[in-house]
């Protein structure tokens, strides 16, 4: 008679990940988390609400701004010598292309880098806030292109007093920001590379 080998009858338990997951509030994933695409669905969240999307972006702005002169100064300066280098190389027959070109400078920098990956210019990286459209989405070219048009026309001719209007809104926006549907708020925070750690 073949010896039988008798297997305890152990209960089948359904197999579970032993590490629970670790709950996220709501309120700080939709402000930190950003897919790249858009922060919020519909109209922006209410500033009253606590957020902190809308918290110091009127000063952060003018900062911001700020910078960006410094900064377009810059390239201003190096693109005028290049341009008076040229110019003389070419015996004056390029200067009036190259004139133009460094007038185009400084629209082109606020449309690309707002309309870019990141939509924000340099200046307002520096301090840490971007620019959306209503319904939270990143600005295409056009819209930024249409955005910097209304500012330097709109600043012109009211010699900035156009943007006073900012105070008296709870969004923060001005003219610029109406009129192609945008706003402006803090940028999320971007996770910093993992440090080396050395024995």
């Amino acid at each position: 008679m073949p010896n039988k080998t008798l297997r305890p009858n152990y209960p089948l338990l359904p197999m579970t990940d032993p590490t629970p997951p670790i709950p996220v509030p709501s309120s700080e994933s939709a402000q930190s988390t950003d897919s790249g695409h858009s922060r919020w669905r519909g109209p922006p969240p209410d500033p009253l609400a606590g957020t902190g999307l809308y918290r110091g972006v009127m000063w952060r702005r003018i900062f911001a701004y700020m910078a960006d002169v410094v900064i377009l100064a810059a390239i201003l300066t190096g693109a005028w010598m290049a341009a008076v280098t040229a110019g003389i190389a070419t015996l004056g027959l390029l200067w009036p292309l190259l004139w133009a070109a460094i007038a185009c400078i400084p629209f082109a920098y606020h449309t690309l880098l707002i309309g870019g990956a990141r939509s924000a210019t340099w200046g307002m990286r520096l301090f840490d806030i971007e620019v959306r459209d209503w319904e939270g989405g990143r600005p295409n070219l056009l819209q930024a292109a249409a955005m910097t048009a209304i500012f330097y026309i709109s600043v012109g001719l009211t010699a900035w007093l156009i943007l006073a209007i900012a105070p008296f809104n709870n969004y923060h926006r001005t003219l610029h920001d109406f009129v192609t549907r945008l706003v402006v708020v803090r940028a999320p925070p971007r996770l910093a590379a993992p440090s080396v750690l050395t024995p």
